[in-house]
């Protein structure tokens, strides 16, 4: 009969201690049990009983974790077998745990009926002898706890080669477990330099536990990064015999990282590069991030030096008290939700400064924490417009002026030109014997109708400029044409003139005297200016380009030379065909109407063959205001 197996129980003292001596008889085991319940018992049996084996509660007062402490400064190497409930979803931790303390095994309570008597044999088996060196797992419960891990679990013997992998670290790297037992750890990591993972290993040998960082390379190629958290193990004489590791894997989280510090970095490289003063504010207006322009500003106005931590209205205020409390409302505003735009004004020597400034809110969870500021010096532009803003006003009051003349020579110069025309009229009336006399009295008679012309012309002009202040309206564009040929319809039947029309849009707003006078005279220029030997015809059409209205206006007359002439067309006075009658006002008014509806107008003309206009007019005017 074999001699009984003696186990000692740590057991809570002030609970009940189920024996577990029925399991191990029924598991055909003679056993001699001793309970102890803190350490001065286990410490005494020890010595008296000589167990073979310890049996640990977690809920006894001393703790497996203790316990082995006192058999490692006993110099007594026995294999302890944790016993005590895990965690139903992960119960991985809780096992490597007790295995980095050295315990042998760990049974769940809800399982010791059927490994509790396994791992006991077990601990006292073969696979346990002294001097053996390789680790072994025992307990069938105890295999399947860790394979079915949602960490990996490596384990390596003294010279590195692999002695056990789990089935969560054969996922991780993609190879079955055959190809990586027997193999060095090193062999799949990214640095195949052996040089850390001696180094580390002569920590394990020193008891000294450590987590860190590991690339490894999968059987596709691919990197995975690892956290290693490693703890070394040893045999029952304490001899290092291998390193135990637990991998999770951080690849994802790494990428995040990665991808976060590229942002950072081309974030930093744009703040730093920019024109603008850029600095962030917390709640209580303390300076977060700044960047180098904005320091370099700082202690060029204020003469201070910008720190994380600084509170800018301190700052402000303590340079000027009256500056501070404009600050200080701004950023109360933009504490309070809303943004804030706007340009300062500042006096500097001789000069003056203009900066834009952009104060928003930082919003996190629906609340502010903090403002983002932007500043940018805008003293060129500023300076640009007030320079426009002056020219523009000084032409203005040109043109103001300009208009005074125009319409005193206008007006003033009517009445005595038209006494020199009666006065000459008459002296042409009364007669003269003297041939010199008559020729003179008939020459000023001539000038005084001339002036008179450019007087009527002048008018004409000013007349737009008065006009363009009439309201938009409704304008039928086939009812102007039909008004204008009805009005000329002598002409055009003397010249059997032919107007043809294709009006995409007939109906736009405007100013109709002006649309009236620009069809008017291009008709009447069409027909005054036709080729001879052809029946004058013209043809106008409309669309809608570019968001404009286009008029395009073709006749097939003489034409003009724009090679010749192209800068000069739409010129006062400018008159290209001398033999009709004509003073070179047309085009020029045309010019003048497009132009002061907001409108271009361009020419193409050829020689013998005719001409053609097209003019634009703004989207504005094409829809009711």
């Amino acid at each position: 009969m074999s001699s009984a197996i003696r186990i000692l129980h740590i057991v809570k003292a002030d609970g009940p201690t189920p024996s577990p001596g029925r399991l191990f008889e029924d598991a055909g085991l003679f056993c001699d049990i001793k309970t102890v319940a803190d350490k001065p018992a286990f410490l005494t049996a020890l010595q008296n009983f000589s167990p073979q084996v310890i049996l640990a509660s977690e809920a006894a007062e001393l703790r497996p974790a203790d316990a082995l402490l006192l058999l490692t400064e006993s110099s007594m190497p026995l294999p302890l077998i944790v016993l005590g409930d895990i965690p139903a979803i992960n119960p991985a931790p809780a096992i490597v745990a007790a295995i980095k303390q050295g315990a042998y095994d760990f049974i769940p309570m809800a399982h010791i009926a059927e490994s509790l008597p396994a791992a006991v044999r077990a601990a006292i088996g073969p696979q346990k002898q002294t001097g053996d060196k390789h680790f072994a797992l025992s307990g069938q419960n105890y295999r399947q706890i860790v394979e079915t891990a949602q960490e990996g679990i490596w384990i390596i013997d003294e010279n590195f080669v692999t002695t056990f992998v789990n089935r969560k670290t054969c996922e991780l790297l993609g190879y079955p477990a055959e190809e990586i037992i027997g193999r060095r750890n090193v062999d799949f990591r990214e640095d195949k330099n052996p040089f850390y993972t001696i180094a580390r290993a002569e920590e394990r040998k020193t008891g000294i536990t450590e987590t860190h960082e590991s690339t490894f390379v999968k059987k596709n190629g691919d990197l995975i990064h690892l956290i290693v958290a490693t703890n070394g193990l040893f045999d029952t004489d304490g001899k290092y015999i291998g390193t135990l590791a637990m991998l999770t894997d951080i690849t994802e989280r790494k990428a995040h990282e990665n991808a976060l510090k590229h942002s950072e970095a081309n974030l930093s490289a744009i703040i730093e590069n920019t024109t603008d003063l850029v600095y962030s504010l917390d709640r209580d207006l303390k300076v977060i991030t700044y960047n180098q322009l904005f320091k370099n500003t700082i202690k060029h106005v204020y003469g201070f030096d910008v720190e994380t931590g600084v509170s800018t209205l301190d700052l402000i205020t303590g340079f000027d008290a009256e500056m501070g409390n404009k600050w200080k409302n701004i950023y109360r505003r933009a504490l309070d939700g809303e943004a804030q735009q706007f340009i300062n004004e500042y006096t500097f020597g001789p000069g003056r400064v203009f900066l834009s400034y952009s104060i928003n809110p930082i919003i996190e969870a629906g609340r502010v924490i903090g403002l983002s500021c932007f500043s940018r010096d805008i003293t060129k532009q500023k300076l640009d417009e007030l320079e426009r803003e002056r020219i523009t006003a000084d032409l203005l009051q040109r043109n103001k002026a300009l208009e005074q003349f125009t319409y005193i020579i206008s007006h003033n110069l009517r009445a005595p030109v038209a006494n020199i025309i009666g006065l000459s009229s008459l002296l042409s009336v009364m007669g003269s014997e003297d041939e010199d006399t008559l020729q003179i009295t008939n020459s000023i008679s001539h000038s005084a109708g001339k002036l008179d012309e450019i007087i009527s012309d002048l008018n004409q002009v000013l007349q737009i400029t008065q006009t363009a202040n009439e309201n938009i309206e409704a304008i039928s564009l086939s009812q102007i044409v039909k008004d204008i040929t009805f009005s000329i319809g002598h002409l055009m039947e003397k010249e059997q003139v032919n107007v043809t029309t294709f009006f995409e849009t007939d109906e736009i707003f405007s100013l109709k005297s002006f649309i009236h006078s620009i069809l008017y005279n291009l008709i009447v220029n069409s027909i005054k200016y036709r080729n001879p030997g052809a029946t004058p015809a013209v043809i106008i059409s409309t669309e809608i380009t570019d968001g404009k209205l286009a008029i395009t206006y073709r006749d097939n007359g003489r034409g003009i030379d724009t090679s010749k002439y192209g800068e000069e067309i739409f010129g006062l006075y400018k008159r290209f065909d001398t033999s009709v009658e004509g003073k070179g006002m047309g085009l020029f008014m045309i010019k003048t109407q497009v132009e002061s509806l907001g409108g271009t107008i361009a020419v193409n003309s050829i020689l013998g063959e005719g001409t053609e206009f097209l003019i634009l007019l703004p989207q504005m005017l094409l829809t009711k205001q």
